[in-house]
């Protein structure tokens, strides 16, 4: 086979059409996971009324616009958007602050116990979130937590006691 006037061997061709085939796959998978985003977009820019109709109209005849202006002046975008970003903030310095000194400890302390303790942790890990989700509630409620941020930013501090705490509430519920 000729490729820009050169020939090709059979390992090279065979990488080309491997090559082509996965950019293919690639690109048909970005367009899949693209469209919900384009119909999210679209559908931001439609009259209240047209996102319903069927067929659905994927590029809205009359771009609205105006939708966005009402979105950040009705809703209290400002706000929102603060407090989403004194979470993300505060939730990403106590996950790193975390992680890492129990990433530190379970690679580099040999203490008794730490296998076990870290057979513990996983354990806690591969539960399902809706199995702890009824005792952590009562246990943020009993805090006075309940409405507050606290629940969202502090056990990224101490997620690891937190989930513990969890567990054993759970115990103490169901064993008595």
């Amino acid at each position: 086979m000729m490729l820009f006037g050169r020939r090709m061997s059979s390992r090279s061709r065979n990488d080309l059409i491997a090559s082509t085939l996965t950019v293919i796959v690639l690109t048909m998978g970005a367009i899949v996971i693209m469209i919900p985003f384009f119909w999210m977009i679209t559908t931001s820019l439609k009259r209240a009324g047209d996102v319903y109709i069927s067929p659905p109209q994927w590029i809205p005849a009359e771009p609205q616009f105006v939708n966005y202006m009402t979105a950040i002046t009705r809703l209290n975008f400002g706000v929102h958007a603060s407090n989403t970003f004194m979470i993300v903030v505060l939730v990403m310095i106590g996950t790193l602050f975390s992680a890492s000194f129990a990433a530190y400890g379970f690679a580099r302390l040999n203490a008794p116990g730490r296998d076990f303790i870290f057979m513990i942790l996983l354990g806690t890990l591969m539960l399902p979130w809706a199995v702890t989700m009824v005792p952590t509630y009562l246990m943020f409620n009993a805090m006075g937590w309940v409405n507050t941020f606290l629940p969202l930013i502090v056990p990224a501090f101490f997620w690891e006691c937190v989930l513990c705490l969890s567990h054993a509430t759970i115990l103490h519920n169901y064993s008595s």
